[in-house]
């Protein structure tokens, strides 16, 4: 597999509405021939505090079954899997674990995937899980994930080498996704450009790249608000600069980055939300509450959806999703889903409109 600037790389987090959104988009379940342009980032989300209990929501061996029970009827493509640092708060602690091997013993080759790792780091758990995977051949392909900047590391070609060596397996096997995580801005997309075109690229000349970010905000101001979609623009930026080469886009959807909180879910209240994607912009409304002191339940996005369907650039008949947000706007659909619903639809609406855009790169 080789990555290049007509390929789309998308983190999504393994749950219920980002998985269901990506089956939408499965070409086994679309019935056509895929044209491997999209390799979904799959990550293993944290495992969730039961605060009733005072305990972990789940055992990490039954968390894994549950998750790639969701992989396995979304997407039968090449992917990458990450699972690589999973909070399971088993020790009474937030630290991180591996689970690369208890995810691939799951699956055990229904769908292909390909590990990701966070670093160069030679003796780390995680490591020694993919070591084992490519020995006993369950996979022959690795990711890896950097973030805060440790892609500089790739500098330092003899030290990529050794760890490469010890995986055994190829350059033109591995791959590399720079996360630039919410730093979208114009400087960082240019420093990365600066860096691959004057070192990298002539370093490594079976590498292929992914530039991934995210522009969503964390928290939503209320109303519908338009915010610039710099990750998708930033990149444009890079590829023309760059003539194209082997650099895919990555974003994070339309969930962002997530970041965790220790608030009980119990006490939270839950406003009606949705994310669309225009061509260069994202289109953000937040309005009443969906659940919360005087929550009013589904009924809480349809002014969203009404305004968004309202906006000149509302794409009428673009995909299954937009269907979905004109019939809710114009009062024939009533059912009105939750929080899920929401993501899912907002996701497959993204992806439809990313492929399209990278296609026509």
């Amino acid at each position: 597999m080789r990555l290049n600037e007509h390929c789309y790389v998308p983190r999504l987090l393994v749950k219920k509405g980002e998985m269901t959104a990506l089956s939408e988009m499965n070409p086994v379940t679309l019935g056509a021939e895929s044209d491997e342009t999209m390799y979904p980032l799959l990550e293993i989300p944290d495992i969730e505090w039961n605060y009733e209990d005072e305990c972990p929501d789940k055992e990490p061996d039954d968390f894994i079954a549950e998750k790639c029970k969701l992989i396995e009827g979304s997407w039968s493509q090449p992917a990458f899997l990450d699972a690589a640092a999973v909070v399971t708060n088993q020790n009474g602690n937030d630290e991180p674990v591996a689970l690369i091997g208890k995810a691939f013993s799951e699956l055990d080759g229904k769908t292909e995937m390909i590990p990701v790792l966070h670093d160069l780091e030679t003796t780390s758990k995680a490591y020694e899980q993919v070591q084992s995977l490519i020995k006993h051949m369950s996979c022959s392909e690795v990711c890896l994930r950097f973030q805060d900047q440790k892609w500089l590391e790739l500098i330092n070609r003899a030290g990529f080498d050794s760890w490469l060596d010890g995986l055994g397996i190829s350059e033109k096997r591995c791959h590399v996704i720079i996360d630039l995580q919410s730093h979208v801005d114009e400087s960082s997309y240019n420093a990365v450009a600066i860096v691959l075109s004057n070192m990298i690229l002539g370093l490594y000349k079976e590498l292929d790249f992914v530039i991934l970010g995210t522009a969503v905000p964390e928290r939503l101001d209320p109303g519908v608000n338009e915010v610039p979609r710099c990750e998708w623009n930033n990149w444009r930026s890079v590829i023309a600069e760059l003539g194209g080469g082997p650099i895919a886009f990555g974003d994070y959807g339309t969930v962002g980055l997530t970041m965790p909180t220790d608030i009980d879910p119990r006490m939270m209240s839950i406003s009606g939300k949705f994310k669309y994607t225009l061509t260069d912009s994202w289109l953000l409304g937040k309005k009443g509450l969906f659940k919360g002191p005087k929550g009013i339940g589904g009924e809480a996005i349809k002014p969203i959806l009404s305004a968004i369907a309202e906006d000149p650039r509302f794409l009428n008949n673009h995909c299954w999703a937009d269907d979905w947000i004109k019939r809710v706007a114009s009062g024939t659909l009533t059912k009105y889903g939750n929080p899920t619903t929401w993501v899912k639809e907002a996701t497959l609406h993204h992806m439809s409109l990313v492929l399209e855009q990278v296609a026509a790169i």
